[in-house]
């Protein structure tokens, strides 16, 4: 298997760049990077945990496991909904 090739140039670019930045600026550019890692190191597993889910509904809507909401129910519904996020939001 062949190793990709490197571009030097532009991790020189990016390495003056960088150091030309101001603290708060070099601050912002770390916590942003750390991020796009962590999101990209993540995505596996929020995909494989996002299928999950997708089929565990589709499983529940084949079993019947679900409510029906009419326009009478609706209100008490989103009421519920915003009830558990106040409490949850603390």
């Amino acid at each position: 298997m062949t190793q990709p090739t490197i571009n030097t140039k532009l991790i020189d670019s990016l390495v003056k760049n960088i150091l030309s930045l101001s603290e708060p600026e070099i601050e912002l550019f770390i916590t942003k990077l750390n991020t796009a890692i962590s999101t990209k190191t993540n995505q596996p597993e929020q995909y494989q945990a996002l299928k999950q889910e997708i089929e565990q509904g589709l499983n529940q809507l084949r079993n019947g496991q679900y409510r029906t909401y009419t326009p009478d129910t609706l209100p008490n519904l989103l009421a519920d909904i915003k009830q558990r996020g106040q409490k949850r939001l603390g």
